[in-house]
């Protein structure tokens, strides 16, 4: 009764423009904390948002650290750096600072860490428009050493550099992107334990960015950055079923988009307030259960 009474306290104090509205909400979340419900209205009222905690993780000094993956822990960084003499990629453990090189001087792009975090997927650089074919490289993350390498022939075609997404939720297959010289672009999901090759369906409209396109947790969406006009305002962010048979637009702007591990939300990257901010929209059923 009491925290109820003070949010309504509040609320009188808010109509009067009387500062100890604040301290009434204040009051509510610091000695109430077990009725939830006045609780939530306090911090509304306050403006705070629960849960959301920013951390700075400093860089080593002297480095310039390029992070491309977090593991699903928070725990690990996939990282490169092209000083002292580490071009490759390597993991460093946020709470010791201590680092793990992966494998060896071989810079690759497009990393992606397996959802256990045991391994980590790339697509080797082509250093010149004539060079060799790319290749799909996978390795263990515990340095010791390549697993597979898969080529051209495998990803079935001549990828000049294929998309590399993401991972499935089980940690069998890489979801990829892949042109040959004599077909569209087309979505695939590439079996690493066999090589086996399941064709999705097209990747056209679908942007062309490593960071475009995330499965969610329980691998029956993808979400995607469409391909459209210049900067973030001209691309938008949709979510369509993993054989494109049924397609949701979520947003229409918006980069990277990464879904968090409930699969109740999908985050994006959007400059529509003029800065670039960090969204989240609510998602069920592969359609947005509320606004951004």
């Amino acid at each position: 009764v009491a925290a109820k009474a003070l949010v309504r306290m509040g609320q009188c104090y808010e109509k009067l423009g009387d500062a100890d509205a604040r301290k009434a909400y204040e009051r509510v979340v610091r000695e109430f904390a077990d009725q939830k419900d006045a609780v939530a209205e306090a911090r509304r009222r306050l403006g705070d948002k629960p849960g959301v905690v920013a951390r700075l993780i400093e860089q080593p000094a002297g480095v310039q650290e390029r992070v491309h993956e977090v593991s699903r822990d928070g725990r690990f960084l996939v990282c490169s750096s092209p000083q002292g003499g580490r071009s490759a990629f390597y993991l460093r453990d946020v709470e010791t600072g201590a680092t793990r090189p992966i494998l060896g001087e071989s810079l690759g792009l497009r990393p992606r860490l397996s959802p256990d975090g045991s391994q980590l997927a790339f697509i080797s650089r082509q250093m010149t428009p004539g060079g060799l074919p790319s290749e799909l490289h996978i390795v263990r993350t515990d340095g010791s050493g390549l697993l597979r390498v898969f080529t051209a022939k495998d990803l079935q075609g001549t990828p000049r550099i294929p998309r590399l997404w993401d991972w499935s939720p089980d940690g069998q297959s890489l979801l990829l992107a892949v042109s040959s010289e004599d077909t569209k672009d087309k979505v695939i999901l590439f079996r690493v334990s066999d090589g086996t090759v399941r064709v999705l369906g097209s990747a056209e409209g679908i942007s062309r960015t490593p960071w475009s396109a995330r499965f969610s947790p329980d691998g029956r969406w993808i979400a995607f950055t469409r391909s459209g006009g210049p900067g973030y305002l001209g691309k938008g962010i949709s979510i369509r079923t993993l054989d494109g048979s049924r397609e949701v637009s979520l947003s229409p702007d918006g980069l990277f988009p990464l879904w968090t591990p409930d699969g109740k939300r999908v985050l994006f990257a959007s400059n529509r307030r003029g800065p670039t901010d960090l969204w989240a929209i609510p998602v069920a059923n592969g359609e947005p259960a509320g606004p951004p």
